[in-house]
This record gives C-alpha cells, structure tokens and sequence, in this order.
C-alpha cells in the first residue's frame, strides 16, 4: 500500500505520513485476517449475492491472505475540499483513495476510526473490482458497513 501527500508543510507531511503507515500497518493486518478467517468473502456474497466475478474474489483473497497488497489503490493524503469534503474516495480512474487531511488530523489518535473510513473506500474498490454489476459504489459501502462493525474494533485492541 503506497501513499502520497501533497501541499503540506514539512512538519504537517512528517505527522500526517506517520499517522498513516501505522494506519496502512494496522489496515494490512486487518485485511490479512478477514480474509484468511473467511469474513471478507462472507461478507462479499452477503453484499452482492451472486453477482460477483468468484475468480477476482478468490485472487483478491489470495493476496491478501499472503500479505500481499499491490493491487489495493495507492492511498493520497488531501485537503477535504478536494474531495468534495468527504473523509475518504476512491477514484477509480486514478487507481487512487483519497483521505482528508483534516479527517486523519481530528483522528490522530483514534486509529481505528481512520481505518474504518479507509474501509469505506476499500469496500468501493472491491465493488469496482469484484462485483459483477455498476452498484454506483451503493454495495460498496454496505460491504465496508459490513466488515466493520465490530471486527475493526476487536482488530485493533
């Protein structure tokens, strides 16, 4: 999982950088287990039913379960009016999921919000790769809903 930051003073790259690998670190974890344990594909055809492509799914799995991350979207670090004033996005096009700085700032200490809000658009980036239909990212977020609740919680403490 690669990530960028951009038009930040040094200080403000350094922090925000920080915060973020141990969230990525954190993150990685989390996807290794929910995929090894059977919760992420649970959770899939719970969300799509049975309009998923099973082969993306069992090699996103695959991956994951084996730490690798390469095929999740690098993880870009913005101001919140670049994007629309969301917390997170993820754009397709670019391959790319945008945070708010402002979001990891407030959440600094709370790594798990941070996590949840990363999942959120993991979950639209699962839907873009996985689903076998345009759910207009609807599914996506149910998925990230899903995989949630209390599973980040137990995850990180």
């Amino acid at each position: 999982m690669s990530t960028t930051t951009t038009n930040f003073t040094d200080v403000q790259q350094t922090t925000l950088q920080k915060t973020i690998v141990q969230v990525c670190s954190q993150l990685e974890g989390f996807l290794c287990a929910i995929a090894r344990n059977g919760t992420l594909q649970q959770a899939i055809r719970a969300t799509f039913g049975d309009r998923f492509h099973p082969d993306k799914l069992e090699n996103l799995c695959q991956d994951w379960e084996t730490y690798c991350f390469e095929s999740l979207p690098q993880i870009k670090i913005c101001d919140s009016e670049e994007i629309h004033g969301l917390n997170s996005l993820f754009s397709p096009h670019h391959h790319t999921i945008y945070i708010a700085q402002e979001y990891i700032c407030w959440k600094s200490t709370q790594t798990c919000d941070i996590i949840a809000v990363l999942l959120e658009a993991i979950g639209c980036f699962i839907d873009y790769e996985v689903a076998s239909f345009n759910s207009s990212w609807g599914q996506g977020l149910s998925l990230a809903e899903s995989l949630s609740s209390q599973e980040i919680k137990c995850h990180c403490q």
